[in-house]
């Protein structure tokens, strides 16, 4: 099969796991993917090129950068210039008798370009979102090429389950999608390197006998790290004073967490880890003791499935349907969203320092993450296989002329 990728990000070492392993996938099933994508919305991309006989990637170098000053006047010029650009290279390969057998688009400026080439081509169309964000949606005319890629005519929508409803908002706004697979990111088997664990211990002050709180996520607003700097600054006015926090990731706030944290007096409680590479991540984990996610949308993604495959113990908020895999008492801890975020940072703090006074509870709730990871999580493999047979089930149908 032939399969034709159009992609908003670029290959990443850190974060965004699917981007690479969904092609890579589909090559080393002895698929063809041509792969197009522009750096220029990824913030780490990977300079990868030669990576399988079966993937070829092609990256645009957009011209007019100097627009990319005006922020709204830079996402046309990226949707343009990356459309052109998508064209010129299809149409060239289709005059010389190359054809798509399905255009699989991921996010937004993919999508449009991919629903063109849709009409242009005659193949089925994919589209691929990593999560559906009703924050996004209320504000269409602000995020607009968004708010016009979900309303897109598809084939078949795949929209990573992360806790947030996805799948429901899809079907409700879009009845343009024939076909809707919803599906949670895998998991790979823990691999620990002891000695390089160590050195992460050592590089971020970390004693024996400190809890050690952990956050994984890109630093964006929108994923409240700041929770976490000022309800450490809580745990030790709670008394508890030999507590650190790793935060992993990169992002715009990180210079407002590192003020943040020293105006909380915790300056000396909180480590700056930067982005960690996928193969790393697990020792991050072995690192720690508490995972943290304290998002305002949803705190289903792949650090908590990461952490409770670890078998970590768990501080999380209910929201969105995280619920739905977090039982208070049972395989972590579950707080209430507050009105009042003082009242919620307090509510975050009391349930640490009752973890550290409870190293038995703390134990349990890790092994009852662990246990719901052992039942319930894919591996990798499992959860790329299971799309691929969606996409050859779409192109089975349009074989038998049902599309």
């Amino acid at each position: 099969m032939n399969i034709l990728m159009i992609s908003y990000w670029d290959f990443q070492q850190h974060g965004m796991q699917a981007t690479l392993r969904t092609p890579m996938y589909f090559a080393q099933r002895g698929h063809k993917v041509t792969f197009l994508v522009h750096s220029e919305n990824t913030q780490y991309p990977a300079a990868l090129q030669d990576i399988h006989p079966n993937l070829e990637i092609i990256r645009y170098s957009l011209p007019l950068k100097w627009l990319g000053r005006i922020h709204k006047v830079n996402r046309l010029r990226q949707l343009l210039l990356f459309s052109a650009s998508c064209l010129s290279d299809v149409l060239g390969r289709y005059h010389q008798g190359w054809r798509p057998d399905v255009i699989y688009a991921a996010e937004c400026d993919a999508i449009l370009v991919g629903l063109l080439l849709r009409y242009l081509t005659d193949a089925p169309l994919i589209t691929r979102y990593y999560g559906i964000s009703t924050q996004l949606l209320s504000h269409p005319l602000k995020h607009w090429a968004y708010a016009l890629s979900l309303r897109c005519p598809t084939d078949m929508a795949i929209v990573t389950d992360d806790g947030t409803d996805g799948a429901a908002i899809m079907k409700r706004i879009n009845p343009w999608a024939r076909d809707v697979v919803f599906l949670r990111n895998g998991v790979d088997s823990p691999v620990v390197d002891p000695g390089e664990v160590t050195r992460l211990r050592r590089k971020c002050g970390i004693s024996d006998g400190d809890l050690v709180l952990l956050t994984v996520s890109r630093l964006y607003s929108w994923k409240r790290v700041e929770r976490a700097v000022r309800a450490v600054a809580q745990v030790k006015c709670n008394g508890a004073m030999r507590v650190k926090l790793l935060v992993v990731g990169h992002g715009p706030e990180e210079t407002r967490l590192k003020l943040l944290a020293k105006e909380c007096g915790v300056g000396s409680n909180v480590a700056f880890v930067g982005a960690v590479a996928h193969a790393d991540i697990y020792n991050v984990y072995a690192a720690s003791d508490i995972l943290l996610s304290l998002y305002d949308m949803s705190n289903v993604g792949n650090p908590l499935w990461e952490a409770m495959n670890a078998g970590k113990c768990i501080v999380t908020l209910d929201a969105g349907n995280t619920r739905e895999v977090i039982e208070d008492g049972v395989n972590g801890r579950i707080i209430q969203v507050s009105v009042e975020d003082d009242i919620l940072i307090c509510a975050i703090a009391d349930a640490i320092t009752e973890l550290i006074e409870k190293p038995s509870l703390r134990k349990r709730l890790a092994e009852g993450a662990k246990a719901y990871a052992s039942k319930h999580l894919m591996t990798w493999e499992q959860r790329l296989q299971a799309e691929l047979d969606a996409i050859l089930k779409l192109g089975k149908r349009r074989d038998c002329g049902v599309l």
